[in-house]
């Protein structure tokens, strides 16, 4: 155990780390009320419309840290891991995890919009995964990555490989209105990313005022 945590976990960001706990954390205690029969995690926190619109806001959130199965619990992992680790190099924990939500409070906002009376809930991460395979792809694009420890490409192109998968995996279980809810986290924070960088540029070329160019001329 603490081979894995020296080996992998602790050269990993603070914002990266605390997200893979805050997804152990959440699965072990489903696993711990489904077990006992104590509690149910997944019927409190899943993203259910009549039960947000009746005030339950805190669904926006929390549908997106549980867990469906052991497969996509180390799917899920494997991925925060992976984008974490690039990401936060150009990010702080704070923006990191403001992306996060943003991405699952955006694909939840999303489905109640597209099926505001439906029965059917939502659990798991994968708006948040789409949204930060866009930032992935977008941030280091033409960087290259091997893929598989075979094929050399692009980080774009790896990211769309990585969403491609996604879609795959989840259009069988879901059908197209659900993987189309679920793909809208990827557009919320590519219009996001476009908006901070028009942002920053429009900041970056401001004018200095008169005075400001006085000082810098003393």
């Amino acid at each position: 155990m603490k081979r894995i945590y020296r080996e992998f976990l602790l050269p990993l960001k603070s914002g990266t780390r605390s997200m893979m706990g805050l997804f152990a954390i959440v699965y072990l205690a489903q696993i711990i009320g489904e077990k006992t029969g104590t509690f149910d995690l997944v019927t409190w926190g899943a993203l259910f419309s009549k039960p947000v619109w009746a005030g339950q806001v805190w669904r926006l959130v929390t549908y997106g840290f549980i867990t469906p199965s052991p497969a996509v619990f180390m799917i899920n992992i494997l991925y925060i891991g992976m984008l974490g680790t690039w990401l936060e190099r150009v990010w702080s924990p704070r923006e990191w995890w403001g992306f996060c939500l943003l991405c699952t409070i955006g694909t939840g906002a999303i489905k109640l919009a597209v099926t505001p009376f439906s029965p059917i809930g939502l659990i798991g991460n994968v708006g948040m995964t789409f949204g930060l395979l866009v930032a992935w792809g977008r941030i280091f694009a033409h960087e290259t990555v091997l893929l598989m420890g075979i094929w050399r490409m692009t980080i774009r192109s790896a990211a769309l490989v990585f969403g491609l998968v996604n879609v795959l995996l989840n259009l069988p279980c879901s059908g197209w209105v659900n993987v189309l809810i679920l793909l809208s986290g990827g557009i919320i924070g590519w219009f996001y990313l476009s908006f901070r960088w028009k942002l920053v540029n429009v900041q970056a070329s401001r004018p200095l005022d008169s005075a400001r160019i006085s000082r810098l001329e003393l």
